[in-house]
């Protein structure tokens, strides 16, 4: 089967993936396989307002401790 889609200039593809993420190398369309960016807070599972907390108690414990560990 000839697949009738071509990947696009500017965007990502998964060339090599697991078997439950969708690649070229899974057979999968370049459609199928393109790499939707996703917000890091979603990554996380948190809300936007949770992600910003959570870094601002991150920059807290920074700037109590610095580099040399908590």
């Amino acid at each position: 089967m000839t697949k009738k889609d071509k990947p696009e200039q500017g965007k990502q593809y998964l060339l090599i993936g697991g078997s439950d993420k969708p690649s070229i190398a899974n057979g999968n369309s370049w459609k199928e396989s393109e790499v939707k960016e996703i917000p890091i807070h979603e990554q996380f599972g948190m809300t936007v307002d949770e992600w910003n907390a959570s870094q601002s108690a991150w920059d807290v414990l920074h700037d109590m401790h610095g580099l040399g560990g908590f």
